[in-house]
């Protein structure tokens, strides 16, 4: 696949009526990889992370005064790993550092960032074969787990 498959993919997807709410991974976008073909898995998750990174349905910047009312913390975990959008609506990620974070912008960040993490494991089909009182107490935890390595690395430096 090129460089810009998930690109037109993106484009086309925000075509189809589907409820906009609900995790990427839920919407079949990326063919699912070849579990004997490590070449296959790997493309597939790269494919993943690139669909997650520009999956964008606002023009905003997530960390732009704009921005406020489109993201909240104040959401159930299930509710948040089942729509992720309304945890944060989804913004192209730009991983520059071009400006300097505040309060607010630090907030906005970090729902943005949870969104996407929810977005991406919804790709991983191991999980999506759980049950689902144990697909949200994993999501959660891998979740907390992640918050909590990056607040490590994020004093570290």
């Amino acid at each position: 696949m090129d460089e810009t498959y998930i690109d037109k993919i993106v484009l086309a997807c925000k075509y189809l009526k589907r409820d906009d709410n609900e995790p990427l991974g839920i919407r079949k976008i990326i063919p699912i990889f070849n579990s004997k073909d490590y070449v296959s898995v790997a493309k597939y998750f790269l494919l993943v992370e690139r669909l997650c990174d520009t999956y964008a349905d606002s023009c905003l910047s997530h960390i732009s005064q704009d921005f406020q009312g489109k993201y909240t913390v104040e959401i159930t975990a299930k509710e948040g790993i089942h729509y992720p959008r309304k945890i944060c609506h989804r913004t192209e990620l730009n991983w520059e550092p071009k400006v300097y974070v505040t309060g607010w912008s630090l907030l906005q960040g970090w729902c943005r960032i949870a969104a996407q993490y929810f977005d991406w494991v919804s790709h991983i089909p191991e999980l999506n074969k759980l049950d689902e009182d144990d697909r949200v107490d994993v999501r959660r935890r891998l979740y907390f787990k992640w918050d909590l390595n990056q607040l490590w690395l994020m004093w570290m430096v």
